[in-house]
């Protein structure tokens, strides 16, 4: 029993790892170093509170022609 816990228990963490380790190149793919620098920002820019969320989602959801 004690053996299947443990093995259940790394499991666990090794897809923990996998999944940061895949979001991570999927950030580095996407944006590279300049969206790593803003994701660990902590300064507030014009629209990012989350009051002005809804308007930038209905923005970017409308058809531009």
């Amino acid at each position: 029993m004690h053996h299947l816990v443990y093995s259940l228990h790394l499991l666990a963490w090794l897809l923990i790892a996998i999944a940061v380790a895949v979001h991570v190149l999927a950030l580095w793919q996407r944006g590279g170093l300049p969206l790593a620098r803003s994701m660990a920002s902590f300064s507030l820019h014009k629209g990012d509170l989350p009051a002005d969320w809804f308007l930038q989602i209905r923005r970017s959801l409308t058809i531009r022609r």
